[in-house]
């Protein structure tokens, strides 16, 4: 009786998965290192090209949160980091980008086990995207086309509710545009193409990804286009705690000062100065200016490479 009741104080039940229960300690580390980024510093060994991917590291279980452009430099720096696509147990997708989703097709074919990957996603992440000047469509901005032995290696899970992906980690879910209340940050030349025709994205299948810490709500973003204040504003709603760090991208590349500058005010004002491991599309001008506003201690590396810690 003295064996199980410590094991009930040691244990307790935090994810049901399929037809399994299973059970974690009640404190545990989980560790997120950036697999793939637009940029990068000083690994010559490292590939950098559009696009961004974490690992996330959390009790026993591997996860890769978007997926990058390029397949090839993707699963490089995995072999680099000595991350196995055998051992990775599931795939996010933020988004349908194309350079959030485009790396799926290498991490697919890097991989020998016959077990199907488990990608989990919005609905409408797959949507038919094109990039367009002025009226002229030029290229695909979603998804590639898969061949046959691509699918049969993968399983797709949509969902728009906040969803448990592992113990302490969880979805946003949709973020409707009625919740967008704030600024958003979307791409000026994509459309995605509803009922027959090409509409302005406004990338309604944007999701994050929410780590449940010791010190509160850590923010993993793809692109972020909902708007950082809205994601951070929806994350808060639904676990009832405080942002404590925020990891990825903030879709800010080609943002002008001032949309910069409200950004920053928002941090400040409602937010309360969270950790922010800013990369991706935020873009160097836009980390700059946030740097230079919060400082070293707050504005932190998160290029190829980079491994950050955290108290579960």
């Amino acid at each position: 009786m003295i064996i199980f009741s410590l094991a009930i104080k040691a244990f307790r039940t935090n994810l049901k998965n399929g037809s399994h229960i299973v059970f974690v300690r009640d404190t545990m580390k989980v560790k997120i290192t950036t697999v793939y980024d637009s940029q990068f510093f000083k690994w010559r060994s490292f590939g950098a090209f559009n696009g961004v991917s974490f690992h996330i590291s959390i009790n026993q279980e591997q996860i890769i949160s978007d997926l990058g452009l390029i397949g090839w430099r993707l699963t490089r720096n995995m072999e680099n980091l000595k991350i196995k696509p055998n051992e990775i147990d599931k795939v996010f997708l933020t988004h349908g980008h194309m350079d959030h989703v485009r790396g799926l097709i290498g991490l697919v074919n890097a991989r020998t086990t016959s077990n199907k990957l488990p990608i989990f996603t919005h609905p409408d992440a797959t949507i038919p995207r094109s990039s367009f000047i002025g009226n002229k469509k030029m290229w695909n901005a979603g998804f590639p086309i898969f061949e046959p032995e691509i699918e049969e290696k993968v399983q797709f899970n949509f969902n728009k509710e906040s969803i448990q992906i592992a113990p302490k980690l969880f979805t946003t879910g949709e973020i409707s545009l009625k919740e967008r209340i704030n600024v958003q940050n979307l791409s000026r030349h994509y459309k995605c193409k509803i009922n027959d025709n090409w509409e302005y994205d406004s990338v309604v299948d944007d999701q994050s990804l929410v780590l449940q810490t010791s010190e509160g709500l850590v923010l993993i973003t793809g692109c972020c286009h909902s708007g950082l204040l809205n994601t951070c504003n929806k994350a808060k709603e639904l676990f009832n705690d405080d942002i404590h760090a925020v990891i990825g991208g903030v879709h800010m590349v080609f943002s002008k000062k001032q949309k910069v500058d409200q950004v920053i005010n928002n941090i400040k004002r409602k937010l309360k100065n969270p950790i922010l491991y800013l990369n991706h599309s935020t873009g160097t001008k836009a980390i700059r200016m946030i740097k230079k506003e919060f400082g070293n201690n707050i504005v932190r590396k998160c290029s190829v490479g980079t491994t950050i810690e955290f108290d579960c």
